[in-house]
């Protein structure tokens, strides 16, 4: 269950509704949650997922409502061991929300990840998100990488479609994700 402040708990139940779940069973480039209910106040996805891609790692992106102008802003910051790395970026065409292993991890290395997007219904303001997202590049100590990020869709219209978009190449088979709703 994702952390809810106690506040909310009291005052709204904080109920956590399973909405939809995907697992690929063949690589693709998308896992796309498509006419989500306005019904919920936040929504909360749960990813593990691994790349096909001819590398380490891959970045993950999100995308609403099938928006591929360039209405996305982000920052991020990465850690590995006793190192850390921030970037940001406006005026992108989607949002990246993490890094997932990708074909040159060691075998069978996923990554595990989490978006939380509140109030998507809502129609006054752009919508802001937040996610992290663990992936393992290797065994050695400075291969495992943490990663917090945040952003901003400019857009007021309600979310009602969320794609989770490889960067390059495909998602492998067996990725995954989870959406919920919560009350």
């Amino acid at each position: 269950m994702p952390w809810i402040p106690n506040t909310q708990i009291a005052s709204s139940g904080g109920a956590l509704s399973l909405i939809e779940e995907i697992i690929l069973s063949i690589a693709g480039t998308t896992i796309d949650f498509q006419n989500i209910p306005a019904t919920y106040r936040v929504l909360v996805i749960y990813v593990y997922a691994r790349g096909d891609t001819a590398a380490t790692f891959v970045n993950l992106d999100l995308r609403f409502n099938a928006d591929a102008g360039t209405n996305y802003h982000r920052e991020f910051l990465a850690g590995t061991g006793s190192s850390s790395t921030a970037s940001q970026a406006v005026s992108d065409t989607e949002m990246q929300i993490g890094e997932i292993s990708a074909a040159n991890a060691p075998a069978s290395y996923f990554a595990a990840g989490s978006v939380h997007i509140p109030y998507y219904a809502n129609t006054v303001g752009f919508k802001a998100i937040y996610a992290e997202t663990f992936d393992s590049r290797g065994t050695a100590a400075t291969t495992q990488i943490r990663m917090m990020a945040g952003g901003l869709w400019l857009s007021t219209d309600a979310i009602n479609r969320v794609q989770l978009i490889v960067a390059a190449g495909n998602f492998v088979a067996d990725s995954r994700a989870t959406l919920y709703g919560i009350t």
